[in-house]
């Protein structure tokens, strides 16, 4: 049972935790000034560029999620579906702005459930409050030795970062900074888990519980397949648990079935129809197909998690010791989860890393149940909660870092923004603007407007493409061979500012197909006459 005193104590630190990690994107919004525009991300600003272009496709009246990042043709496709949906709530002037403010809201609301879901799956297991609040502040900052790396010792990974500042799925913290829908993923994994298990959760009804893994799919596919596999995972713990009672295998396995049938189907069976859509769509879709094949995400060497989970491991040993002495209840589904995630990472997919997604939970059981075993594994486990929180500090601080120092790519020219506005205003939803990748990147989030490559996975053949843009902007092609570039894409608008005049000597002037109707400071935008 959880208590009310400790459903305050939850909600105290979820909202701390995000207040947190909100001062520093204040202090950058602050700190805009006369010459520059923050664009509202601290970390992984090629990817919040997206989520904003995303937003305000939704803005414009999409449903269904289209990349603005290719000119390659697409039909489609039910995904992203949070960030298109809150897209919606924004109209008029600002438009920026308040995608910017939408997104940290779902950003903080995301959090905040994520982190009170990681505290109801610890009390599943552990029945102490102070262990269920250090596993939760644990669970929510702590990482790896992540702090060595900052410490000099860069050799331990090999001119690598550490995963601590780059893997949201293999901790936590870096989701609660700036993924809300990996946040809010997590938090409807462990609540759907929770409902399978029969523990703590806030749809009490069980016939409301296939909402969690429904939502999973919406704005995170691939840990909906995770979360199958990890159903399958807790039937079998719990068949494990019965056949050491000295039952056989078959009969354990019937009766375990029999008794959760109808709670798996609850849980999994609204979710089933649309990731089943998903899977097809990915597999017949040419678009999808390929934007899956560029979407890499690969784990780094096994020394690397090794280095992230090193300190917790010997807890979990410890765990599994005193189960065998009968000092804890056995934990198999805990333990399975442990012994899989070796393969998970590194299983044959494109997106191996995301498999880690959760992992971290289950192994900070582990340590709790140990540190609640151990003389003075209080004092251990708030040692190593203080140690391994290190890393989400560092992060924290090069964010502030960031948002005192305006530089490219967090923050953008106020001129840029401006001439970013005027296409806003001018070109019709769709229109395909040339421009260097940096800008490309950009200007979708404050325009609805299409670029020919400005996203790694989203923009279908980018590579060969940039190449192609670097060329055009690098010296003065033919009129025909010009004209059959901008033909070639359907673009729309030449963007030239300075990041493009520093691709090479082309000069707009005197081109005839081109028309100049954006002039300011040194940014100047031309149409396509022809």
């Amino acid at each position: 049972m959880i208590t009310k005193k400790e459903r305050v104590w939850v909600l105290g630190f979820a909202v701390a935790i995000m207040v947190l990690t909100t001062i520093p994107y204040l202090l950058a919004l602050a700190n805009e000034g006369e010459n520059w525009k923050f664009t509202g991300f601290l970390i992984g600003v090629e990817d919040g560029n997206s989520y904003l272009a995303k937003m305000l496709s939704g803005a414009y009246g999409s449903w269904l999620f289209r990349t603005p990042y290719t000119t390659y043709p697409q039909s489609g496709v039910l995904a992203y579906t949070t960030y298109i949906l809150l897209g919606k709530l924004a109209a008029g002037n600002g438009m920026h702005a308040q995608l910017l403010a939408l997104f940290h809201g779902y950003r903080f609301v995301a959090g905040i459930l994520c982190v009170i879901a990681t505290f109801d799956f610890l009390a599943i297991f552990i029945r102490a409050p102070w262990a269920r609040k250090m596993g939760t502040v644990l669970i929510s900052a702590g990482g790896g030795f992540g702090f060595l790396f900052m410490a000099g010792l860069f050799g331990l990974w090999q001119g690598r970062l550490p995963l601590e500042f780059y893997s949201p799925e293999t901790f936590g913290f870096l989701s609660l900074y700036s993924l809300p829908h990996l946040a809010l993923g997590r938090a409807c994994l462990l609540w759907g888990l929770a409902a399978v298990i029969g523990g703590s959760h806030p749809l009490k009804k069980l016939p409301f519980a296939g909402l969690y893994f429904l939502i999973l799919v919406l704005v995170q596919p691939v840990t909906a397949v995770l979360a199958y596999g990890l159903t399958v995972l807790l039937i079998l713990s719990m068949a494990v648990n019965q056949y050491f009672k000295n039952q056989p295998i078959a009969a354990v396995l019937k009766s375990v079935w029999e008794a959760e049938k109808k709670r798996i189907a609850w849980v999994i069976g609204p979710s089933i129809p649309l990731l089943l859509y998903l899977i097809i769509r990915y597999q017949t879709d040419p678009f999808l197909k390929q934007w899956e094949e560029q979407n890499i995400i690969t784990s780094p060497p096994l020394t690397d998690y090794l280095l992230a989970y090193g300190w917790a491991i010997p807890f979990g040993f410890v765990s599994v010791w005193f189960m065998l002495q009968k000092k804890l209840n056995w934990q198999p589904f805990l333990i399975g989860w442990m012994v899989c995630l070796p393969i998970l990472v590194y299983f044959p997919v494109n997106i191996q890393r995301r498999l880690a997604e959760g992992a971290w939970v289950a192994l900070i059981v582990l340590v709790v149940l140990a540190c609640g075993q151990l003389a003075h594994g209080k004092k251990l486990l708030a040692g190593a909660t203080i140690i391994s929180s290190i890393s989400a500090i560092v992060v924290l601080s090069g964010g502030i870092i960031s948002a005192l120092n305006p530089v490219l790519p967090v923050f953008r020219p106020v001129s840029e923004a401006a001439a970013f506005a005027f296409l806003e205003q001018e070109a019709a939803p769709g229109d395909v603007v040339l421009a260097s990748y940096g800008v490309s990147n950009a200007l979708p989030a404050w325009a609805p407007v299409k670029v020919v490559s400005g996203h790694g996975p989203e923009s279908i053949n980018g590579g060969m493409i940039n190449v192609e843009v670097n060329a055009f902007f690098e010296s003065q092609p033919g009129p025909e061979k010009g004209l059959e570039f901008i033909q070639k894409y359907q673009i729309k608008f030449v963007f030239w500012g300075p990041e493009e005049k520093r691709l090479g000597n082309w000069d707009p002037q005197g081109v005839d197909y081109l028309r100049l109707v954006y002039l300011e400071d040194s940014y100047a935008i031309y149409e396509v006459i022809r």
